[in-house]
């Protein structure tokens, strides 16, 4: 299955490809071949490499590894006894500059590949639609990002990290936390992999409002974040969509018990040369995190794969769905778990991406919530995107009488 990511997608723009990320810059030179260059290779050497050290990826520990890699440079190139009197190129860091890179790229109309017609007046219809708590107009329309978002969450969110960098728990707050962004529907756009290649075309040119409320929720470091929330935080007329992004392996989980929904995503970061298997491990951190959020301990989890996880769901909640990439290992379903498997259509010659959203509304005093996986497609010439298959669940939580609730939208 091809599914999509930053390699994928730039194949799909003809973009040269290495197995890891740092060999490869836009604008700039390859930095791995500095190492071989001949005496009459560096006297023609006249660029400096510039790096962006806020683009997306660029890590401390990357930067200080291309260091290592200008300093060999630089200690061969003393060497050679010819060019005592020339200094040789050096790698310059520049802070703040991802914006200015991204708007050079997006003038160039070879990368630009955002549809430039005017916003349609057809979208209205569905924007009601999900004002109104229905996700199947959001069905093959692609991945959904923000151009803007806000410091602090629209309600009391109970948080939890468990991954490569570190187990934590977060009791209810409305503080901004890791791995999790909260914007509203004017902030809605198409995700891109790169500047000006959207994973459909369709968030770009449908302008939601403000009252849609929309919470991101990315996948941990070879491992989970994950939240909770009193389903009677949401407003009347104000529902909430949940999104995972882009799903390339990863798994989520969208889960009721009594008034609250939990939401979690299980995942590694691009170009992990680390063997950890989403199926397996994610597994296991999405039950323990789970564990964590309900004040249990972790510890006492057993759990190594997605089957397991679902008798896990089916035990600890009263409705649940997992949406993850199968591999082709089936599950056996349970009567209160629903699961959508975003690798099992047919191979296809576009690149493909999972999608995950929930949304919770309130109509008339009765909360309900929605859940979409979605097996979608990206064009590689329009950037369109279809849905190859998908499928709408309802999950209808099982609310206590309300309480007080303090609301901070």
């Amino acid at each position: 299955m091809s599914i999509i990511g930053s390699n994928n997608i730039r194949s799909m723009l003809g973009l040269n490809v290495t197995s890891k990320q740092l060999d490869k810059f836009e604008f700039f030179e390859n930095i791995k071949s500095i190492k071989n260059l001949t005496t009459k290779e560096l006297k023609q050497q006249n660029k400096t490499f510039c790096l962006l050290s806020k683009y997306k990826g660029y890590n401390k520990e990357k930067l200080e590894h291309i260091s290592r890699l200008k300093a060999n440079f630089s200690n061969s190139y003393w060497r050679d006894k010819k060019n005592l009197s020339k200094a040789p190129p050096t790698i310059k860091l520049v802070n703040n500059s991802s914006k200015d890179a991204s708007e050079m790229w997006l003038r160039d109309p070879k990368r630009n590949k955002f549809s430039t017609v005017e916003i349609s007046q057809k979208p209205s219809d569905d924007i009601s639609t999900v004002i109104q708590g229905e996700l199947t107009p959001l069905i093959g329309k692609g991945i959904i990002d923000n151009n803007g978002s806000y410091d602090r969450l629209p309600f009391s969110i109970s948080h939890v990290q468990n991954d490569a960098k570190r187990q934590e728990v977060c009791e209810e707050s409305t503080a901004s936390k890791p791995g999790l962004v909260y914007f509203t529907g004017k902030n809605i756009t198409s995700a891109e992999i790169l500047p000006g290649s959207p994973i459909g075309q369709y968030y770009h040119q449908t302008q939601f409002e403000d009252n849609l409320n929309v919470l991101e929720i990315n996948n941990g470091d070879k491992g989970t974040f994950g939240i909770s929330f009193d389903l009677n935080n949401v407003k009347e007329g104000e529902p909430l969509l949940i999104c995972g992004g882009a799903l390339s392996g990863c798994s989520v989980v969208f889960a009721t018990k009594a008034n609250k929904l939990f939401a979690l995503h299980a995942g590694q970061h691009e170009n992990e040369k680390a063997v950890w298997v989403t199926g397996k491990k994610g597994a296991e951190s999405i039950a323990k995190s789970v564990a964590l959020l309900t004040n249990e301990d972790p510890n006492n989890i057993q759990c190594t794969n997605n089957q397991e996880l679902v008798n896990y769901l089916s035990s600890k909640f009263d409705q649940s769905v997992l949406v993850y990439c199968g591999d082709d290992i089936p599950l056996t379903s349970e009567h209160n778990v629903k699961y959508f498997d975003y690798d099992s259509t047919p191979e296809n010659k576009d690149p493909r991406v999972g999608n995950a959203l929930a949304l919770v509304s309130k109509k008339q005093g009765k909360i309900n919530v929605q859940v979409l996986g979605d097996d979608i497609a990206v064009d590689k010439n329009s950037f369109e995107a279809r849905s190859l298959s998908s499928a709408v669940f309802s999950l209808t939580p099982k609310l206590e009488p309300q309480s007080s609730v303090t609301t901070y939208l």
